[in-house]
């Protein structure tokens, strides 16, 4: 792909994944769809998460690539929904400028029977959520950090973190579960977290696959609403 540097390029390469196109040497052609796509969903929610399309999005990935790029990964629908083609030189890289989300993306993969045993120690509780929130109770490491992050995002309305859902009519959501399947989807997965630019400039390559989601304007620090329509 050839080299996207600004926001208007990317915008175009997100329109080629959805339109079924990929982009070699600056032309535009129709490349094999074949990404198969698997039942796994990620273990929390986020804002602009493609969870309803992700199936869809994957069915529209080529797959001729040697390394995929999602460049704003939110909960990494996408990513869990889709195959990981079965050759050594295959690679995957996820990012999101957001940094407590990419840390709760690392501890997943890296520590999580810490963070599920941290996790069974908390009750859920609107008190507890809203001192969490408040930062009244404070993380005293990134295990922790992630483990308040995911309560906040799993016992909150959309999964937006900011107010306690405990509807009448139905039961909270479960905090307490094993995250081992997802450790194993994120094992050789690089989890980065960059300025979508940079990480552009960093990966873009021929063999390299983008999947642009573009994220809300509210959520894009230095830009103007006009550069990011």
């Amino acid at each position: 792909m050839s080299s996207a540097k600004s926001l208007a390029e990317l915008i175009e390469a997100h329109k080629f994944v959805l339109d079924g196109y990929n982009a070699y040497g600056g032309g535009c052609e129709m490349t094999p769809i074949s990404m198969k796509t698997t039942t796994l969903h990620p273990p929390h929610g986020w804002v602009g998460g493609k969870s309803r399309l992700a199936k869809q999005i994957v069915g529209l990935i080529p797959n001729d690539h040697d390394i995929y790029i999602e460049v704003f990964g939110g909960a990494l629908n996408v990513l869990y929904a889709k195959e990981k083609l079965p050759k050594a030189s295959y690679r995957e890289v996820v990012n999101d400028l957001n940094s407590q989300l990419i840390n709760l993306h690392r501890v997943i993969r890296n520590d999580n029977a810490k963070m599920e045993k941290f996790i069974n120690s908390m009750f859920i509780s609107r008190e507890c959520f809203n001192d969490i929130r408040s930062g009244k109770v404070k993380p005293k490491n990134n295990i922790e950090k992630a483990s308040y992050f995911y309560y906040l995002l799993s016992l909150s309305f959309g999964s937006k973190g900011d107010n306690f859902a405990m509807p009448k009519s139905r039961k909270p959501k479960n905090i307490y579960k094993s995250f081992t399947k997802w450790e194993k989807r994120l094992k050789g997965v690089t989890i980065e977290n960059m300025d979508f630019q940079k990480l552009i400039e960093s990966y873009d390559r021929v063999d390299a696959f983008f999947y642009c989601d573009l994220c809300f304007f509210s959520d894009m620090k230095n830009l103007d609403k006009e550069s990011h329509r």
